[in-house]
């Protein structure tokens, strides 16, 4: 109940004072000053008069109007992870908005909103409006909310919503301002016990895990400054990675990784005229393509690693609406795979992904 901080709030905004109060209802001020603390609670009979002297109802007096409002809260955050994994984006950016039309003053929702703006990016034009709106819900989180995890997401969003925009040094001093999260999830463990600390372990070395990869793509990203073969010296890198932590096992959502990585391993076999080695990253990419669309909901690995370690869907998500073994033919249509385009392999490579896609 918010009663200690209704009933305080509710006597400050008539200007009156606790034996104001307490005269009024016919008890002490002690009584008053007891229930504003939250040291006890009005008997049930003075709920009536407090609610009628603010000309309120027992319900607001209560906060029990709160409590209805965080629970539909709730219901649509849970609403938005089933989205999530799926793709849909468009449904998730209407349903937020109409949920705040509701819920205005729930930063949350103001949050996950400005997350799957981020994701929506029809065009050049939609991709330029929903980055400045993003921006601005994200400034204001900054400006206006006082919970730290919430303040945490904003500011990181801002980094790439900045840079996006072409404001490349708000960016860097954006990111300069964020707490080096790692410190909190990697010290956190050493003061659990049992099997709560070795759940922490294992998903921080999950997290960790995807961190080097993605460390491991953005070296990959100064093209200009390797040759080719230093290229996919990298990309093998990030896959043995990979193997190593989930030996082969679950991949589930990691699985993308793989594929993509087995993908731009075949295209940069592909400027080498390497063709052999060409066709076999992209038969390798194709049951992690597969495994990707497949996810369970909810399942445990069995790595050594991660062993024990709970998996759910709905903590993963995507941008885009059809399968990755789809996205995967898409690419396969480009150009660039014209000097495989009529190998036998490349065809059985095609048409096992389009047994899978939609």
């Amino acid at each position: 109940m918010h009663i200690a901080e209704n009933l305080r709030r509710m006597r400050r905004e008539c200007d009156l004072t606790q034996e104001e109060l307490a005269n009024f209802i016919g008890v002490s001020f002690q009584a008053i000053s007891k229930w504003e603390r939250g040291d006890g609670y009005p008997d049930i009979t003075f709920l009536p008069a407090l609610a009628n002297f603010f000309e309120t109802t027992v319900d607001t007096l209560l906060g029990m109007d709160k409590m209805h409002c965080k629970d539909e809260i709730e219901k649509v955050l849970a609403a938005n992870d089933a989205m999530f994994p799926d793709g849909r984006v468009e449904e998730r950016i209407n349903m937020l908005r109409g949920a705040l039309q509701r819920y205005p003053g729930s930063y949350e929702l103001w949050s996950v909103l400005a997350h799957a703006l981020t994701f929506s990016y029809a065009d050049e034009e939609a991709k330029e409006h929903n980055t400045k709106e993003a921006i601005e819900i994200c400034e204001r989180i900054l400006l206006r909310c006082m919970d730290n995890a919430i303040r945490n997401k904003a500011q990181s969003a801002l980094c790439y919503l900045y840079y996006e925009s072409g404001q490349r040094e708000r960016a860097l001093e954006s990111a300069k301002q964020l707490p080096y999260i790692w410190d909190s999830a990697l010290i956190r463990a050493d003061f659990m016990e049992g099997g709560e600390r070795l759940e922490e372990i294992r998903y921080n070395i999950a997290h960790l895990t995807f961190a080097i990869d993605w460390q491991i793509r953005r070296l990959h990203d100064h093209e200009e400054a390797l040759s080719t073969e230093e290229r996919i010296a990298i990309y093998n890198k990030g896959i043995a990675l990979f193997e190593l932590v989930y030996e082969g096992r679950e991949y589930w959502h990691a699985a993308v990784n793989m594929a993509e990585r087995c993908r731009w391993l075949a295209e940069l076999y592909l400027e080498q005229d390497d063709t052999e080695m060409a066709l076999d990253m992209l038969e390798k990419a194709v049951p992690y393509s597969i495994m990707y669309d497949n996810q369970p909901e909810e399942a445990v690995h069995t790595s050594a690693l991660l062993s024990g370690l709970p998996f759910k869907r709905t903590d993963y998500g995507k941008d885009y609406p059809e399968s990755f073994c789809y996205r995967m033919l898409e690419h396969l249509g480009e150009s660039k795979y014209d000097l495989v385009r009529n190998d036998p392999r490349f065809a059985a490579i095609v048409e096992d992904l389009s047994k899978h896609a939609e």
